[in-house]
Protein backbone atom coordinates (compact mmCIF):
# COMPACT_ATOMS: atom_id res chain seq x y z
CA UNK A 1 0.00 0.00 0.00
CA UNK A 2 2.87 2.40 0.73
CA UNK A 3 4.48 1.43 -2.09
CA UNK A 4 1.67 2.70 -4.18
CA UNK A 5 2.82 6.09 -4.12
CA UNK A 6 6.22 5.45 -5.57
CA UNK A 7 7.55 3.26 -8.41
CA UNK A 8 7.90 0.17 -6.30
CA UNK A 9 4.62 -1.57 -7.52
CA UNK A 10 4.51 -0.86 -11.27
CA UNK A 11 8.30 -2.11 -11.22
CA UNK A 12 6.49 -5.35 -9.56
CA UNK A 13 4.20 -5.43 -12.31
CA UNK A 14 6.67 -5.03 -14.86
CA UNK A 15 8.98 -8.33 -13.33
CA UNK A 16 5.14 -9.99 -12.96
CA UNK A 17 5.09 -9.95 -16.79
CA UNK A 18 8.73 -10.54 -17.60
CA UNK A 19 8.24 -13.86 -15.79
CA UNK A 20 5.04 -14.36 -17.73
CA UNK A 21 7.07 -13.61 -21.05
CA UNK A 22 9.90 -15.94 -20.16
CA UNK A 23 7.27 -18.84 -19.62
CA UNK A 24 5.84 -18.26 -22.77
CA UNK A 25 8.75 -18.61 -25.09
CA UNK A 26 9.77 -21.26 -22.90
CA UNK A 27 6.53 -22.82 -23.66
CA UNK A 28 6.12 -21.97 -27.61
CA UNK A 29 9.04 -20.04 -29.04
CA UNK A 30 7.11 -18.25 -31.96
CA UNK A 31 7.93 -14.78 -33.13
CA UNK A 32 4.38 -13.17 -31.81
CA UNK A 33 6.28 -14.37 -28.03
CA UNK A 34 9.64 -13.25 -28.70
CA UNK A 35 7.90 -9.61 -29.30
CA UNK A 36 5.86 -9.91 -25.99
CA UNK A 37 9.46 -10.96 -24.80
CA UNK A 38 10.67 -7.54 -25.47
CA UNK A 39 7.89 -5.60 -24.88
CA UNK A 40 8.18 -7.12 -20.80
CA UNK A 41 11.84 -6.45 -21.30
CA UNK A 42 11.36 -2.38 -22.63
CA UNK A 43 9.15 -2.22 -19.46
CA UNK A 44 11.65 -3.41 -16.70
CA UNK A 45 14.21 -0.92 -18.49
CA UNK A 46 11.97 1.86 -17.54
CA UNK A 47 11.70 0.36 -13.88
CA UNK A 48 13.57 1.19 -11.21
CA UNK A 49 17.24 -0.07 -11.86
CA UNK A 50 16.99 -2.47 -9.14
CA UNK A 51 14.93 -4.90 -11.50
CA UNK A 52 17.59 -5.10 -13.67
CA UNK A 53 19.26 -7.87 -11.96
CA UNK A 54 16.33 -9.99 -13.86
CA UNK A 55 17.35 -9.24 -17.44
CA UNK A 56 20.78 -11.38 -17.76
CA UNK A 57 17.56 -14.29 -17.31
CA UNK A 58 16.08 -13.95 -20.96
CA UNK A 59 20.11 -14.65 -22.30
CA UNK A 60 20.14 -17.49 -20.21
CA UNK A 61 16.59 -18.68 -20.95
CA UNK A 62 17.04 -18.14 -24.99
CA UNK A 63 20.47 -20.42 -24.64
CA UNK A 64 18.81 -23.16 -22.65
CA UNK A 65 15.72 -23.13 -25.54
CA UNK A 66 17.83 -23.21 -27.91
CA UNK A 67 19.92 -26.14 -26.67
CA UNK A 68 16.87 -28.01 -25.81
CA UNK A 69 15.30 -27.43 -29.53
CA UNK A 70 18.65 -28.02 -30.99
CA UNK A 71 18.69 -24.33 -32.76
CA UNK A 72 21.58 -23.28 -34.75
CA UNK A 73 23.79 -20.50 -33.82
CA UNK A 74 21.85 -18.17 -36.84
CA UNK A 75 18.34 -18.94 -35.04
CA UNK A 76 19.73 -17.81 -31.57
CA UNK A 77 21.06 -14.93 -32.91
CA UNK A 78 17.88 -14.34 -34.66
CA UNK A 79 16.46 -14.60 -31.66
CA UNK A 80 18.27 -12.20 -29.49
CA UNK A 81 18.19 -9.68 -31.77
CA UNK A 82 14.26 -9.42 -32.27
CA UNK A 83 13.84 -9.38 -28.93
CA UNK A 84 16.52 -6.62 -28.18
CA UNK A 85 15.03 -4.59 -30.80
CA UNK A 86 11.59 -4.56 -29.39
CA UNK A 87 12.90 -3.69 -26.03
CA UNK A 88 15.35 -0.84 -27.80
CA UNK A 89 12.03 0.60 -29.30
CA UNK A 90 9.71 0.62 -26.40
CA UNK A 91 12.43 1.89 -23.65
CA UNK A 92 14.72 3.88 -25.91
CA UNK A 93 13.32 6.87 -25.78
CA UNK A 94 13.47 7.05 -22.43
CA UNK A 95 16.65 6.93 -22.14
CA UNK A 96 17.20 9.37 -25.38
CA UNK A 97 15.07 12.36 -22.85
CA UNK A 98 17.43 11.71 -20.29
CA UNK A 99 20.57 12.52 -22.17
CA UNK A 100 19.13 15.86 -23.89
CA UNK A 101 17.64 16.74 -20.69
CA UNK A 102 20.71 15.78 -18.00
CA UNK A 103 23.22 14.21 -20.20
CA UNK A 104 23.11 11.52 -18.24
CA UNK A 105 22.02 8.20 -20.03
CA UNK A 106 20.51 6.99 -16.60
CA UNK A 107 19.27 10.39 -14.79
CA UNK A 108 20.94 9.44 -11.90
CA UNK A 109 22.95 12.58 -11.50
CA UNK A 110 19.82 14.44 -11.54
CA UNK A 111 17.73 12.39 -9.07
CA UNK A 112 21.34 12.69 -6.88
CA UNK A 113 20.97 16.79 -7.11
CA UNK A 114 17.63 17.07 -6.34
CA UNK A 115 17.96 14.54 -3.07
CA UNK A 116 20.54 17.21 -1.83
CA UNK A 117 18.20 19.84 -1.85
CA UNK A 118 16.40 18.33 0.92
CA UNK A 119 19.67 16.66 3.08
CA UNK A 120 23.25 17.38 3.07
CA UNK A 121 25.35 14.79 1.05
CA UNK A 122 27.12 12.02 3.37
CA UNK A 123 30.33 10.70 2.45
CA UNK A 124 29.94 7.01 0.81
CA UNK A 125 30.79 4.68 3.48
CA UNK A 126 33.28 2.55 2.65
CA UNK A 127 32.69 -1.13 2.69
CA UNK A 128 34.52 -3.07 4.72
CA UNK A 129 34.25 -5.61 7.41
CA UNK A 130 33.55 -3.29 10.65
CA UNK A 131 31.33 -1.31 8.11
CA UNK A 132 29.20 -3.93 7.33
CA UNK A 133 29.46 -5.16 10.94
CA UNK A 134 28.08 -1.94 11.67
CA UNK A 135 25.28 -2.24 9.63
CA UNK A 136 24.97 -5.41 11.75
CA UNK A 137 24.78 -2.85 14.98
CA UNK A 138 22.05 -0.88 13.50
CA UNK A 139 19.67 -4.01 12.81
CA UNK A 140 20.01 -2.98 8.89
CA UNK A 141 19.01 -6.94 8.66
CA UNK A 142 15.80 -6.74 10.85
CA UNK A 143 14.49 -3.57 9.87
CA UNK A 144 14.57 -4.32 6.30
CA UNK A 145 12.80 -7.75 6.74
CA UNK A 146 10.35 -5.75 8.91
CA UNK A 147 9.96 -2.90 5.95
CA UNK A 148 9.69 -5.90 3.22
CA UNK A 149 6.64 -7.43 5.32
CA UNK A 150 4.61 -4.28 6.02
CA UNK A 151 6.26 -0.56 8.41
CA UNK A 152 4.56 2.11 7.46
CA UNK A 153 5.23 6.05 7.35
CA UNK A 154 8.93 6.76 7.26
CA UNK A 155 10.06 3.48 9.00
CA UNK A 156 8.53 4.64 12.24
CA UNK A 157 4.98 2.83 12.47
CA UNK A 158 5.46 -1.11 13.20
CA UNK A 159 3.13 -3.60 13.03
CA UNK A 160 2.59 -5.45 16.29
CA UNK A 161 5.92 -7.35 17.34
CA UNK A 162 4.17 -10.91 17.33
CA UNK A 163 3.52 -10.60 13.58
CA UNK A 164 6.81 -10.26 12.44
CA UNK A 165 8.55 -12.97 15.05
CA UNK A 166 5.29 -15.18 13.58
CA UNK A 167 6.45 -14.06 10.01
CA UNK A 168 9.96 -15.33 11.33
CA UNK A 169 8.78 -19.55 12.16
CA UNK A 170 6.34 -19.70 9.73
CA UNK A 171 8.75 -18.81 6.44
CA UNK A 172 11.31 -20.24 8.36
CA UNK A 173 9.67 -23.55 8.47
CA UNK A 174 8.43 -23.09 5.05
CA UNK A 175 11.71 -23.00 3.68
CA UNK A 176 13.44 -25.72 5.43
CA UNK A 177 10.95 -28.22 4.91
CA UNK A 178 11.24 -27.30 1.57
CA UNK A 179 15.21 -28.02 1.65
CA UNK A 180 14.30 -31.64 3.49
CA UNK A 181 12.27 -32.36 0.95
CA UNK A 182 14.38 -31.56 -1.72
CA UNK A 183 17.70 -33.78 0.31
CA UNK A 184 15.10 -36.90 1.04
CA UNK A 185 13.37 -36.90 -2.47
CA UNK A 186 17.28 -36.15 -4.04
CA UNK A 187 15.81 -33.56 -6.55
CA UNK A 188 18.69 -32.34 -8.38
CA UNK A 189 17.05 -30.22 -10.81
CA UNK A 190 15.11 -28.26 -7.83
CA UNK A 191 18.75 -27.64 -6.32
CA UNK A 192 20.16 -26.59 -8.89
CA UNK A 193 17.13 -23.70 -9.64
CA UNK A 194 17.11 -23.30 -5.98
CA UNK A 195 21.06 -22.36 -6.16
CA UNK A 196 19.96 -20.42 -8.97
CA UNK A 197 17.47 -18.10 -7.00
CA UNK A 198 20.02 -18.10 -3.92
CA UNK A 199 22.43 -16.32 -6.15
CA UNK A 200 19.87 -14.27 -7.31
CA UNK A 201 18.88 -13.13 -4.06
CA UNK A 202 22.32 -12.67 -2.81
CA UNK A 203 22.61 -10.12 -5.50
CA UNK A 204 19.75 -7.85 -4.87
CA UNK A 205 20.84 -8.32 -1.28
CA UNK A 206 24.66 -6.89 -2.16
CA UNK A 207 23.24 -4.01 -4.33
CA UNK A 208 20.86 -2.95 -1.44
CA UNK A 209 23.69 -3.06 1.04
CA UNK A 210 25.53 -0.97 -1.94
CA UNK A 211 23.39 1.10 -2.13
CA UNK A 212 22.66 2.15 1.69
CA UNK A 213 26.72 2.61 1.99
CA UNK A 214 27.31 4.38 -0.86
CA UNK A 215 24.07 6.56 -1.71
CA UNK A 216 21.85 6.65 1.23
CA UNK A 217 20.96 4.89 3.90
CA UNK A 218 17.53 3.21 3.43
CA UNK A 219 17.40 -0.01 5.23
CA UNK A 220 13.51 -0.67 2.96
CA UNK A 221 12.52 -4.04 2.34
CA UNK A 222 11.12 -2.61 -0.95
CA UNK A 223 14.60 -2.74 -2.44
CA UNK A 224 14.19 -6.57 -2.44
CA UNK A 225 10.88 -6.83 -4.42
CA UNK A 226 12.63 -7.45 -7.35
CA UNK A 227 13.42 -11.34 -6.04
CA UNK A 228 9.42 -11.76 -4.95
CA UNK A 229 8.25 -12.81 -8.40
CA UNK A 230 11.40 -15.49 -8.72
CA UNK A 231 10.19 -17.29 -5.08
CA UNK A 232 6.92 -16.98 -5.71
CA UNK A 233 7.49 -19.05 -9.71
CA UNK A 234 9.95 -21.24 -7.93
CA UNK A 235 7.90 -22.14 -4.80
CA UNK A 236 4.77 -23.25 -7.06
CA UNK A 237 7.34 -25.32 -9.68
CA UNK A 238 8.37 -26.73 -6.36
CA UNK A 239 4.95 -27.27 -5.12
CA UNK A 240 3.60 -29.10 -8.18
CA UNK A 241 6.53 -31.62 -8.08
CA UNK A 242 6.30 -32.15 -4.21
CA UNK A 243 2.34 -31.69 -3.32
CA UNK A 244 3.77 -32.71 0.30
CA UNK A 245 5.02 -28.89 0.03
CA UNK A 246 1.54 -27.41 -0.50
CA UNK A 247 0.42 -27.57 2.82
CA UNK A 248 3.64 -25.90 3.60
CA UNK A 249 2.79 -22.90 1.00
CA UNK A 250 -0.74 -22.64 2.27
CA UNK A 251 0.24 -21.83 5.61
CA UNK A 252 2.28 -18.92 3.79
CA UNK A 253 -0.92 -17.61 2.32
CA UNK A 254 -2.48 -17.38 5.64
CA UNK A 255 0.18 -15.45 6.80
CA UNK A 256 0.08 -13.03 4.26
CA UNK A 257 -3.59 -12.78 4.59
CA UNK A 258 -2.83 -12.49 8.32
CA UNK A 259 -0.65 -10.24 7.74
CA UNK A 260 -2.64 -8.24 5.70
CA UNK A 261 -5.55 -7.74 8.14
CA UNK A 262 -2.98 -6.81 10.93
CA UNK A 263 -1.26 -4.03 8.59
CA UNK A 264 -5.31 -2.60 7.86
CA UNK A 265 -5.47 -2.76 11.51
CA UNK A 266 -2.36 -1.30 12.01
CA UNK A 267 -2.83 1.91 9.69
CA UNK A 268 -6.19 2.72 10.84
CA UNK A 269 -5.23 3.00 14.30
CA UNK A 270 -2.76 5.45 12.95
CA UNK A 271 -4.65 7.01 10.69
CA UNK A 272 -9.00 6.60 11.10
CA UNK A 273 -9.88 7.50 7.59
CA UNK A 274 -7.01 5.08 6.21
CA UNK A 275 -8.62 1.98 5.83
CA UNK A 276 -11.91 1.45 4.78
CA UNK A 277 -12.18 -2.30 4.61
CA UNK A 278 -11.43 -1.56 8.70
CA UNK A 279 -13.66 0.64 8.70
CA UNK A 280 -16.92 -1.35 6.93
CA UNK A 281 -15.93 -3.98 9.62
CA UNK A 282 -16.09 -1.76 12.28
CA UNK A 283 -19.24 -0.69 11.27
CA UNK A 284 -20.80 -4.05 11.03
CA UNK A 285 -19.67 -4.89 14.93
CA UNK A 286 -16.87 -7.35 13.58
CA UNK A 287 -13.85 -6.08 15.61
Amino acid sequence: LASYTNADIHSLAASALLALALLNVWRQPQRSALRWLGLAIGLVLVAKYNYFILLPATPLLLLALGRRDHWPLRRMASALVQVALVAGLFSGGWYLRNLILYDDLLGQGFALRLMHRYAEPRDPLPITWSNLWLLVQLNFHGQTFESLLGRFDYMTLRMPGLAYRAAEVVLGAAGLSGLIVLLLRRDNAAVRWLTALGTLICASLALHVYNSMVNDFQPQGRYLFPVLVPCALYSGWLASRHPALLRALTLVALLMLGLLLVAHLTLSGAYPNFAPVVGYLRNMGMT
